[in-house]
């Protein structure tokens, strides 16, 4: 069985100064899914906002997922 470790980091949109995290991507998820499953992955700034119709709370984040044994 696989295992996999999940790192986020939770940012806010309208104060966030920086660049995406090497490593790492930027995504939407609802508040509730701490597994990540139904995270979409955004490909740039220029996305935040377009999909969060699709998720009840939405939060915005880097995420960064590792396989820790296989």
């Amino acid at each position: 069985m696989t295992t996999f470790k999940n790192t986020f980091t939770q940012i806010d949109p309208k104060t966030f100064k920086g660049a995406m995290l090497a490593g790492y991507d930027l995504i939407v998820v609802d508040r509730d899914d701490t597994e990540f499953v139904d995270a979409t992955v955004l490909y740039g700034f220029d996305e935040i906002y377009q999909f969060d119709h699709a998720f009840e709370n939405p939060i915005h984040g880097f995420l960064k997922t590792e396989v820790i044994s296989s």
